[in-house]
């Protein structure tokens, strides 16, 4: 096999290698940072149980919820800040029982301080 052949192969086993079309981990771990500075993470729970556990957890530190639509696979759910600051929280099922969450403070780029302060407190819940 010449060398360019060669060269030619593992160029493109690289190349394929580090194409994805995943937008983060697919199985329950610690949170990260999306694109936009959401708090993401996948939670190993059924998303209904999740959904019940943010409303609660929302409901806890006071905040209006103003937007709440749901079903089996997905939710969206946002709610004002004591501050009056929109949070955004996307739920979607990955499989039957993980579900991944996004949390989102403000309309662009969130507040990451206070996204975390969610997330702790959605998880102290669950």
């Amino acid at each position: 096999m010449s060398k360019k052949v060669l060269l030619g192969i593992v160029s493109l086993a690289m190349m394929f290698s580090l194409l994805g079309c995943s937008s983060g981990p697919t199985s329950p771990q610690k949170p990260w940072s999306s694109k936009m500075g959401e708090l993401v993470w996948v939670e190993d729970a059924k998303i209904d149980y999740v959904y019940k556990v943010v409303i609660k957890t929302l409901e806890e530190m006071k905040f209006n919820v103003t937007k709440d639509n749901h079903d089996g696979l997905s939710g969206e759910i946002q709610a004002k800040t004591l501050t009056n600051k929109v949070v955004f929280i996307d739920l979607k099922a990955e499989t039957a029982d993980w579900t991944r969450v996004k949390i989102r403070v403000g309309f662009y780029w969130t507040n990451k301080d206070e996204a975390r302060v969610i997330y702790e407190r959605i998880k102290q819940n669950l």
